[in-house]
This record gives C-alpha cells, sequence and structure tokens, in this order.
C-alpha cells in the first residue's frame, strides 16, 4: 500500500518548513497518488465525492480534515459530486521536519502519536474543522517564524482533537500508542491466521490476560473491540485482493477467513459501504492499482 504507485512531486523545497495552497475546483479527479511529505487537506463543497485513501473509499461529506502520512496513497473521484466550486485546502510538510529526538519530549507527546497515526490516515469531526479552518486561513497571512509558530498550534490542536483513523490497525507500528509487547503479539498472531480461527481465547492467552480483561484494554488501546479488530483486518486484505487480482468474491472470502459468503458480503458492506461486486467496480472503472503496477 504504501510502496508502489504514482508519486507525486511536492512543491516544497528542502530550505522550507512546509507548502501551503488554496485551489478552487470544478471536479475531483485527482489520480491516486503518494508523496513522502505529510498532507493535511481541507476538503469544502465536497459533498458527494468520493476518497480513496489506501484501499478505503468513502464518499466525503461537505466539508473534510484529513491528515495523510509519508507515502500513504490517496485520491479523490468526482463520483456524486453536488458543487461545481470545491475548495481544497493543502498543507504539506517534511516528515523529517521533527527529529525522533525532538518528538520524544513529553510536551509534544501527542503530536508524536498523531504523526504516527496519520500513517493509516485520520479524518477529523466538524468541531475539529471549526477550530482548523480560521488557523489555516490565518497561515496564508503568515511568514517567517510565525508561520512555523502557527503550524505548531495546528498540530497541537490535531493532536489533542477526536480523530478517526481510516485504514486498519497495521501489525508494526512505531512510536505509536500502540508500541507494546502485547498488542503486537496478538496483531502478529492475527495477521499469520488471517485466512484461519482467530479465537479470542486464543489473542488473551497470548496477552496473558483474562478474556474480560483483555477486551477491555484492548479496546482502550484501539477503539474497537477485538472482533471489529479482526474484521477490519480481514476486509482490508480482501479489498486488497479485490482491487489486484481477478479471483471471484467467494474464493476471497474464504482466503480472508470468512467460512460463509453472506457473512462476507454484510461484513464487507458494513465496513467499506459497498458490496464487494460494486467496490471492485471502482477500481476496475478508474483502473487505480493496474497503473500503479
Amino acid at each position: 500500500m504504501h510502496s508502489t504507485g504514482i508519486r507525486e512531486i511536492v512543491p516544497l523545497p528542502e530550505t522550507d518548513c512546509f507548502a501551503f495552497k488554496t485551489t478552487i475546483l470544478s471536479q475531483l479527479d485527482i489520480s491516486l497518488h503518494f508523496h513522502s511529505e505529510f498532507e493535511l487537506n481541507l476538503m469544502e463543497n465536497g459533498a458527494g465525492a468520493r476518497r480513496i485513501i489506501g484501499y478505503n473509499l468513502e464518499e466525503i461529506t461537505a466539508k473534510g480534515l484529513i491528515l495523510i502520512g509519508s507515502g500513504l496513497k490517496h485520491g479523490w473521484q468526482t463520483h456524486n459530486l453536488k458543487s461545481k466550486e470545491i475548495k481544497a485546502t493543502t498543507l504539506h510538510f517534511h516528515a523529517n521536519l521533527f527529529s525522533e529526538e525532538f518528538l520524544k519530549r513529553c510536551q509534544v507527546k501527542n503530536i508524536r502519536l498523531l504523526l504516527a497515526d496519520a500513517s493509516r490516515g485520520i479524518s477529523f469531526s466538524p468541531q475539529t474543522i471549526a477550530k482548523i479552518s480560521p488557523l489555516l486561513r490565518s497561515l496564508q497571512n503568515k511568514s517567517g517564524f510565525e508561520s512555523l509558530l502557527l503550524l505548531m498550534q495546528i498540530l497541537h490542536v490535531l493532536s489533542t482533537a477526536p480523530r478517526v483513523t481510516i485504514l486498519p490497525i497495521e501489525m508494526h507500528q512505531e512510536n505509536s500508542r500502540l508500541n507494546e509487547d502485547r498488542i503486537k503479539n496478538v496483531l502478529d498472531y492475527v495477521y499469520g491466521n488471517i485466512n484461519g480461527s482467530i479465537s479470542l481465547k486464543q489473542a488473551a492467552g497470548i496477552a496473558n490476560m483474562t478474556e474480560g480483561s483483555f477486551s477491555r484494554f484492548f479496546k482502550k488501546r484501539t477503539g474497537k473491540t477485538f472482533v471489529e479488530c479482526v474484521n477490519e483486518i480481514r476486509i482490508d486484505h480482501a479489498s486488497q485482493m479485490l482491487a489486484d487480482t481477478s479471483k471471484n468474491i467467494a474464493e476471497i472470502a474464504f482466503s480472508t477467513g470468512f467460512n460463509n459468503i453472506s457473512n462476507f458480503n454484510r461484513i464487507f458492506k458494513f465496513n467499506k459501504n459497498l458490496t464487494p461486486t460494486q467496490y471492485r467496480e471502482v477500481f476496475a472503472e478508474n483502473n487505480f492499482y493496474k497503473m500503479c503496477s
């Protein structure tokens, strides 16, 4: 998901900390691409457009704010776009803007966690958008050190705000809130058995906890129940196969641990808001991953 694709060259010189621009668009057919820089994107009047982050597809609302990590593929489609005047505000900053030593400091712990979560893409609430929008507008009128201070303020607001990660938990996340042996060992178990049986009892045993304690611990650390997390990871694998291969849906369902096609279709629709067939058609029509191979 992070290694191939159309690499975009962001007009951000090494001598600058960040690049900022606002663009008015009449459509949103922005091909799937990636870049090494982090991207904060505010989309206004975009209701009905479709956003692609990795293998995740979703129709966006009138206003959307996302933070995209380094190397993460993303793009937009006009889809059911209702407006002919979309305002896109984009802020790019270098992946190495803050050193690892700096991010280890207690005062910037929340920003470190924010940047780690951005590897999965982050979506923010309307309340956070209301706080960030005036700060982004102010950034247009700032320069020099004042602009850097404002960037830090924006990241601070984002780091303390409620957020939803777009992609499933990855097996190995460095420097993140999930960076501990128990979670890593459990995720190793999940990924290693993605096409077979996965049980809460065995996961709890791996974590050396009772099932009840493990369930509470896992929900607190990830924001999801263990079953939700397993289903999300299975569906993410199925999504990749639907986009990248010609295997039939039944074969994909069984190879990602679903023993019942109806159950697979139901859980897939719940997670993606599309049936497996509809999902495959989106990628086939736009040829996204074939053009990125």
